[in-house]
């Protein structure tokens, strides 16, 4: 084990202060920071996955918790073949590799920098034995895995410390160029590696750190015209060039003319070159123990590729090994292994990042002339989280590692359909997510777009075109922009009492985070649409919008008429359609809609409020006196949007208060896990009473925005549901959508509704959309620190 005495009091070159306890929140200090920061370290392949490394829209590759490369997206392998599209399948679905990226040599000794998988583990372990048996007589060396894998991520970095049996102690961090404020620089195809070796011994050590990796075949890089499995090898002849320049190492690059499509990566060092370069070594014992003196020749039907580079130190000595992978595969079809009745096109799309970069060097030499500055500003941006005093240290953990579900369901594309409407801007859109509910959904863009709108409203804009240039001639705003992976075949009719609203509190939301009217003038004609197509919606002229069976978030649910969610809702989409209409002379509408909010007003109280249960009512629908007393925990969603979006509350101050009061009473009580989503009044499961990210953060923000007791009973649900998903169970960059009361997976992978913890921090400081994202506001500071605005 290599964790030095020194080392416990102190850095002492290390990464980080690894000799911690696992699976809890905790301060420690980690370099390149100035100030203890607050993370969570993990052990043994705790999570069940590790971080997704990629940035926006580029795809990704997981790097497991133990050391192993694993599921990727990066050459637009989205999903297996057959995949049940839609339907609520497991991650595994999405390719996975299996392979070690990092290995360590010293003198014939090797060290594979990972853990081993059991299924590797026993027939691995038999030939290392019988290489000991054997001794000289093999003419190889002796080759382990590490012994055990401390990792912390605070995305995009990944810093791993090894517990080996070498005399040296190896670490090693990896990232990904995703900048706040900077969507160009996040659009970056590819990662860096740095590994570091100190020599904790008192003689001079000798050796090599390798790096690894298993490349793509053809079948992969067809995989979205045609479907495939990440890993299958074919006779394809692939295209190996020795990379010289700020990066050194070896393109791997295949074009395949009858489909229009090419791929390649690089595997490179920054500023050195490398001393022996090969195919990948994979599990491939023979070649693992050879490794330290040659590495196997690079094969011309082999995609993979390895590289080594020697160092030689004295005691005490440091040596910093920067390696690239980046991946390259521009060009993508929408439909691959399956057929939806929504999208019957295959629309071919390129990946935005194709502007900046038109080979898998370019992306290279970038990465190798840009990597310090690049690093510096994460960091940077990092620490502004990490120091803000008003944030608890397991929210600033959180709120940095909640971008990740950025990388692995976004998508920022141009169309290659001749005189498409988007143009070379392209579209950006992000995917509910692509392994349990693959489509381009608008409501998830108003349960989780909060950190693009915050630090990247150039792409929020670009949605909302999208939007906009799909509102049919009744003025609906499609529920989805595609299924799938298709950006571009919309579809309609599926929530539509909250799609429209969705759509107007989403242009709101970017008209009040970049101060900017042309922004309301754009999109304000469509506004007025929408809210005439949610004004046709209600039949029995109550002045709310009416709710028949799924036509709303909770699809599950079943409803008739007025709802205390959808009404409440209604109230505050009234509101802010006031207030632009205000803003743009529209006396006219804005006094209808003044009209419409007098009279829902007046039905939230007369039909749906419940004096007895102290709570407003599932659904109630007067004319079949068909009710429902359910208390759904996140009622006061309208509240809480009118708070955010800085306008008049839409419900009396008295209800709020009891309606708090009761859903802390039924909802929040006894549980460890958040809130319950929906509970009888005896406090009996509702369709089992299960836990979301909204359903536990809605009922927590209004707590802050209106409570006067301070911010730790607001804050508790969601710490609990977060210390959950991140300390209990490792789902840290693998969240669900909902899980069980009793903590148990229910539903989903890498949930795009779960970046709505963004939305907390505001609450947290009672601000509104225009404050926090202001003239020296959380999110100004932010950009305007090191992160080099």
């Amino acid at each position: 084990m290599c964790v030095t005495p020194e080392h416990k009091t102190g850095l002492n070159g290390a990464l980080f202060q690894y000799d911690l306890p696992a699976n809890k929140w905790q301060a420690f200090e980690a370099d390149g920071f100035s100030s203890p920061v607050t993370g969570v370290i993990y052990r043994s392949a705790t999570p069940i996955r590790g971080m997704p490394l990629g940035g926006l829209g580029t795809g990704y590759m997981h790097l497991g918790p133990d050391g192993l490369l694993d599921r990727a997206t990066c050459f637009n392998a989205y999903l297996a073949p057959g995949a049940a599209v839609g339907a609520l399948v497991h991650r595994k679905d999405i390719p996975a590799y299996d392979q070690p990226l990092l290995g360590l040599t010293i003198g014939e000794r090797v060290w594979i920098l990972a853990l081993p998988k059991e299924h590797l583990k026993e027939g691995f372990e038999a030939l290392t034995d019988q290489a000991a048996v054997e001794g000289a007589a093999t003419g190889r060396g002796s080759v382990r895995f590490a012994d055990e894998l401390h990792y912390w991520g605070h995305y995009p970095v990944v810093d791993m410390a090894y517990e080996t049996t070498a005399p040296v102690r190896v670490e090693a961090r990896a990232w990904v160029p995703f900048i706040l404020g900077d969507s160009e620089a996040s659009n970056t195809p590819g990662m860096v590696i740095e590994v570091r070796v100190r020599n904790s011994s008192d003689t001079v050590q000798s050796g090599s750190v390798l790096a690894n990796f298993p490349g793509f075949s053809e079948l992969d890089a067809l995989h979205a015209f045609r479907g495939s499995q990440m890993g299958l090898r074919g006779s394809t002849t692939y295209s190996h060039e020795v990379l010289n320049g700020e990066c050194h190492g070896v393109m791997v690059h295949h074009v395949m003319e009858e489909y229009q499509n090419e791929v390649g990566y690089v595997l490179g060092v920054i500023g050195e070159e490398p001393a022996r370069i090969g195919r990948d070594l994979g599990f491939d014992f023979s070649a693992w123990s050879e490794s330290g003196s040659r590495l196997p020749d690079l094969q011309p039907h082999e995609p993979g590729t390895s590289l080594a580079v020697d160092f030689n130190l004295n005691p005490g000595q440091d040596r910093r090994v920067r390696f690239v992978l980046n991946w390259f595969a521009p060009f993508w079809q929408a439909r691959h292994s399956y057929v939806s009745p929504y999208c019957p096109g295959t629309n071919p799309y390129t990946h935005k990042y194709y502007d900046r970069f038109k080979s898998p060097a370019d992306v290279a030499h970038y990465l190798a002339r840009e990597h310090a500055t690049l690093e510096k500003r994460i960091l940077g941006w990092q620490e502004a989280i990490y120091t803000n005093t008003d944030l608890p240290g397991w929210l600033s953990d959180s709120l940095i590692n909640i971008f990740h579900i950025l990388t692995q369901n976004s998508f920022w594309a141009v169309s290659r359909v001749p005189g498409h409407w988007a143009g070379p801007a392209g579209m950006f859109a992000i995917n509910e997510t692509l392994p349990t509910c693959a489509q381009f959904c608008t409501p998830c863009d108003w349960i989780g777009n909060f950190p693009v709108l915050f630090f990247f409203p150039d792409l929020v804009h670009q949605s909302l075109k999208a939007l906009t240039h799909r509102q049919n001639e009744e003025g609906e705003i499609p529920f989805a922009m595609g299924a799938g992976i298709e950006m571009d075949e919309p579809y309609y009719g599926v929530q539509y009492s909250t799609d429209n609203q969705v759509y107007v509190h989403l242009v709101d939301r970017l008209w009040q985070r970049t101060g900017d009217r042309t922004i309301l003038e754009e999109f304000y004609p469509a506004v007025k649409k929408a809210m005439g197509f949610l004004m046709s919606r209600d039949v029995d002229g109550d002045g709310l919008v009416d709710v028949w069976g799924g036509s709303w978030f909770y699809e599950g649910f079943p409803t008739k008429g007025a709802s205390g969610y959808v009404g409440g809702l209604w109230l505050s989409t009234l509101r802010l359609a006031c207030r632009m209409a205000g803003e743009m002379n529209d006396d006219e509408f804005a006094a209808v809609c003044a009209s419409w909010l007098e009279r829902g007003s007046r039905t939230m109280e007369t039909v749906l409020w419940n004096e007895e249960a102290g709570s407003y009512r599932l659904y109630h629908q007067v004319s079949s006196g068909e009710r429902s007393d359910v208390i759904q925990s996140d009622q006061l969603a309208g509240e809480w949007a009118a708070r955010f979006h800085a306008v008049q509350s839409v419900l009396p101050a008295d209800r709020v208060g009891r309606v708090l009061d009761t859903v802390w009473r039924i909802n929040v009580a006894g549980n460890d896990n958040g809130v319950r989503a929906t509970m009888h009044c005896n406090r009996a499961p509702y369709q089992g009473g299960y836990v979301t990210a909204y359903g536990t953060l809605i009922p927590a923000m209004v707590r802050l925005y209106h409570g006067q007791e301070g911010n730790e009973e607001g804050l508790a649900p969601a710490h609990r549901m977060w210390y959950h998903m991140t300390c209990r169970q490792g789902w840290t960059w693998d969240q669900p959508s909902h899980f069980q009361a009793d903590g148990q997976r229910m539903v989903g992978h890498d949930y795009y509704h779960n970046t709505m913890l963004w939305s907390l921090p505001p609450a947290l400081l009672k601000q509104d959309i225009a404050t926090f994202c202001g003239p020296d506001g959380f999110v100004d500071r932010i950009l305007g620190l090191p992160n080099g605005r």
